[in-house]
């Protein structure tokens, strides 16, 4: 594949890791929730400009992942069938995984998934997971008890992400970064408020 250094996704979720993690070469994901192999993908400059490697997995894209993503990553299609702890087994460098990106519709599934995961097997020292708290009646409370779980988990919430839906500002995505992982909350920081750029 060519190196491609063109910022592919949505939020800017790429990007952010790839900054807070010191501009990294060969780092590891999780990429729950993957969607089209290239279009608006958290994981497809990481990995064909940086060398990153992990786990894709997307119910409706699976195969074209297989096909037109690196065939060292793995693969998989639903979420719910997956044996997460085997993964993160896999791709975990001593005890770390740089990136996990979740986020699979509808959002109540993501915040199942979340629930679901091994979390306390291994630490992401970044994680953007997509809420969507502007939709559905229970959007806060889903949201809220995403938050509960991660900070439970030793993780601090660095930015929460909107856009503009239907003319009004949207609560969509958290971004985290692990309590462990030595100074990345301020590095994170630094990325946010434009010190970290390029």
């Amino acid at each position: 594949m060519e190196h491609d250094t063109r910022w592919r996704s949505q939020l800017g979720q790429d990007r952010f890791a790839w900054l807070t993690l010191d501009r990294k070469r060969d780092g590891t994901f999780i990429d729950i929730g993957a969607g089209e192999p290239e279009t608006i993908s958290n994981t497809w400059t990481l990995e064909t400009g940086f060398g990153w490697r992990g786990v894709l997995c997307d119910i409706e894209y699976a195969e074209q992942l297989r096909k037109l993503r690196n065939p060292s990553n793995d693969v998989e299609a639903d979420a719910f069938a997956v044996d997460w702890r085997a993964h993160f087994r896999k791709w975990q460098r001593d005890g770390w995984i740089d990136f996990l990106s979740l986020d699979i519709e509808p959002p109540d599934m993501t915040a199942k998934l979340l629930l679901d995961l091994p979390l306390g097997e291994v630490k992401f020292r970044i994680a953007c997971v997509e809420h969507d708290a502007y939709r559905f009646e229970n959007g806060s409370q889903r949201r809220d008890l995403m938050r509960n779980l991660l900070e439970w988990h030793g993780y601090v919430r660095v930015c929460d992400v909107g856009c503009e839906v239907d003319g009004k500002h949207a609560h969509i995505e958290d971004w985290w970064v692990h309590s462990d992982a030595e100074d990345l909350v301020e590095r994170a920081q630094l990325v946010l408020t434009g010190g970290g750029a390029i």
